[in-house]
């Protein structure tokens, strides 16, 4: 029985070793890792290529870019790719790439929140747009007053005079997108739809007749109900002066203008180069 309780207690004794051996592994383990990651932190290269990511990154929250946006917002989602794909690769230590990769995900995380806050429905739209009216009858579309420089509070405004325009109340508003300005990209201000996908987009190249909308009949209506300018005052006969009185305080004595004066040259000494004479034959 004693030998028994002897065995026990030497298995104890064995256990207690061996943990204290695995504490003391894990422990150099971590500081191993730590300095990694230390190191890799360091890297120059690594520190530009973070901030290559955070500036492109910027850019496409300034944009507002998704992943159906503009050719200039798929150039920055492929320089954010490639970027962190090299980062990845000079990241010495395994356990250091999580927290590469969980930087990217945060930065997702608030743009998404950020877009549903702004809701859906609504497109983002930057402070001066070029916007287009377009007839969602026949897809017929052309550009609205003060183009480019319109923003986000004028849409109501410009949707009203886009139905004005055309005498047609099935009018919507888009703006221009693609750096190409192709209308098949425009996007809609009120609904956030391509103009591609517009039931009747284009119907009008087909059309027999083509019915265009008179924009001369907007500014008419415009100039039409500014203040008229007031009346220039008559002046009085006494302000009125004859052209040569004018002439006189403006040029002084006007008879000397345009006179010749002859002035009679000194005498002076010429210098005889060459022959004194010429040859008879």
């Amino acid at each position: 029985m004693s030998r028994f309780f002897k065995v026990a207690a030497g298995f104890r004794q064995m256990s207690a070793v061996l943990g204290i051996m695995v504490v003391m592994l894990a422990a150099q383990g971590a500081v191993a890792v730590a300095g990694d990651c230390a190191v890799s932190r360091g890297n120059p290269e690594i520190a530009r290529l973070q901030r290559q990511i955070a500036a492109n990154r910027t850019f496409e929250t300034k944009y507002g870019c998704s992943a159906a946006s503009s050719f200039a917002c798929r150039e920055i989602a492929g320089r954010i790719a490639q970027a962190s794909t090299r980062l990845a690769s000079l990241t010495l230590a395994p356990s250091c790439r999580p927290a590469v990769a969980d930087r990217a995900p945060s930065r997702r995380t608030v743009l998404a929140a950020r877009s549903l806050a702004a809701g859906d429905a609504a497109p983002r739209v930057s402070a001066r747009m070029e916007t287009r009216c377009v007839r969602l009858s026949d897809g017929y579309s052309f550009p609205t007053p003060n183009s480019g420089y319109n923003t986000v509070d004028d849409v109501e405004a410009i949707s009203a005079q886009c139905k004005f325009i055309c005498d047609d109340p099935g009018m919507d508003v888009y703006r221009m997108t693609s750096e190409d300005r192709n209308t098949d990209e425009m996007i809609s201000v009120t609904t956030g739809a391509r103009y591609a996908q517009l039931p009747k987009a284009g119907a009008y190249w087909r059309a027999a007749s083509l019915k265009t909308c008179d924009i001369n009949r907007f500014y008419k209506t415009v100039l039409a109900k500014m203040p008229q300018a007031a009346a220039a005052p008559v002046p009085d006969e006494e302000d009125v002066q004859p052209v040569e009185a004018i002439n006189l305080v403006l040029l002084g004595d006007v008879g000397l203008r345009g006179s010749t004066s002859f002035v009679t040259p000194q005498a002076r000494k010429v210098r005889m180069v060459g022959a004194a004479y010429l040859p008879e034959n």
